[in-house]
């Protein structure tokens, strides 16, 4: 069989007769995972297709209580984290977050609020969130950057 394989991983192979595909990464990122981990962070992100970002690593949530072992492949960071099924969904055959958890995720790491925006932006316009949610998002995204500010946050009553 030598030629018609090439070492991706530890314990991850993959045929040389098949096409590269521009999502490759994103696979072989979950199947390092076992097969279990979700694509997250910036990472999703890209794979959502929501926003411009450069993702130097794949970041693959792990369910929790699945040992985490050392990746070694420095191109994907596991982490472990309890996700409900409606926190996950798919691209192409991909586990990833649900585009509202990945953005959600995203505020809270401190993503540049521009990045942010313009994912909200694509979310919405593709009817990956909904308009409650895109104001949910936008709305965290402004307490985010109030708090960085030290701003006061001061919102109409209901």
């Amino acid at each position: 069989m030598t030629g018609r394989l090439e070492r991706r991983a530890q314990g991850l192979d993959r045929l040389t007769a098949l096409p590269v595909g521009p999502l490759d990464e994103y696979h072989e990122a979950v199947l390092a995972a076992r097969g279990e981990g979700v694509v997250a962070g910036d990472a999703a992100l890209a794979l959502w297709g929501l926003a411009d970002v450069n993702t130097r690593e794949i970041e693959i949530i792990l369910p929790a209580g699945q040992r985490v072992r050392r990746a070694n492949d420095r191109r994907f960071r596991l982490r472990q984290r309890r996700l409900d099924p409606d926190q996950i969904d798919q691209v192409e055959g991909i586990p990833v977050l649900a585009p509202q958890v990945a953005i959600e995720e995203a505020i809270a790491k401190g993503l540049e609020g521009n990045i942010v925006e313009e994912a909200i932006t694509n979310a919405r316009r593709r009817e990956l969130v909904g308009e409650l949610g895109a104001a949910r998002l936008r709305v965290l995204l402004a307490d985010r950057t109030a708090r960085v500010h030290g701003d006061t946050v001061t919102r109409a009553p209901a």
